[in-house]
């Protein structure tokens, strides 16, 4: 389970971005934060899922539509790339041990059949920034229990 505390900041130059002239700042502004409380996930046409909704444990830079508004945020989704919920999936669940808001990414099975590599991929893409030269973000990852047995794997 992957339990995911964001934290965007944009930084820019003084000068015209890299990003077709953009004329940028040198402001670190703070995007968003959030805990996942208050999330919604939403299935796209595209392989893809939305975020929507608002963390209310914290006052400001807390509403997803807000993020997506910002002018230099272009979006924020997570993508599959192929496949089906059965295979694959992205979801805001109850972390049971901590009582917090987790984000989880899960592949059952490989969805993407690529060469002769079969594969499986769920990722959160944030792309078409034309102002942001850096992202912070703060994550905390648990693995599932079956996985311990990585520890001793040379």
């Amino acid at each position: 389970m992957l339990a995911v505390a964001i934290l965007l900041t944009g930084t820019s130059c003084k000068k015209e971005s890299v990003n077709c002239g953009i004329p940028c700042t040198c402001d670190e502004v703070q995007l968003l934060q959030t805990g996942f409380n208050g999330t919604t996930l939403t299935n796209g046409e595209f392989n893809n899922a939305t975020f929507s909704g608002t963390d209310t444990a914290y006052s400001e830079a807390n509403i997803w539509e807000g993020l997506e508004a910002e002018a230099n945020i272009g979006s924020v989704q997570i993508t599959y790339e192929d496949g089906n919920d059965n295979q694959r999936l992205a979801s805001i669940v109850d972390d049971g041990a901590t009582g917090n808001k987790a984000l989880k990414f899960q592949i059952m099975e490989s969805h993407i059949a690529e060469g002769s590599q079969d594969k499986g991929r769920v990722q959160l893409d944030v792309t078409g920034n034309p102002c942001v030269r850096k992202i912070y973000k703060t994550v905390r990852i648990k693995f599932d229990e079956d996985l311990a047995y990585l520890m001793e794997w040379q």
